[in-house]
């Protein structure tokens, strides 16, 4: 997990496109399994829905959703709400 969280952030965009397509698989399979990554992942997530690139941009938005409906709520939540 971590390599692909490292991913990413790679300036290469397919890299980096592919890494959050990654992720955004991993929350729909393993749904509730990911809940112990999510502190991790949300931030990232975040911060990549505001990237400059909209290509990016728009594969961090499916990721956060996925991770939105296949993971706890409170600890979601709680994830969003610590990001600075």
């Amino acid at each position: 997990m971590l390599e692909l969280i490292k991913l990413c952030s790679c300036l290469r965009t397919q890299i980096s496109w592919n890494a959050l397509g990654a992720i955004q698989a991993l929350f729909f399979n393993l749904k509730k399994g990911m809940d112990i990554n999510i502190a991790i992942l949300i931030p990232i997530l975040i911060k990549n829905a505001g990237h400059t690139n909209s290509f990016i941009a728009e594969e961090a938005e499916k990721a956060l959703i996925a991770g939105c409906q296949n993971c706890s709520e409170q600890l979601v939540i709680n994830s969003a709400l610590s990001t600075s």
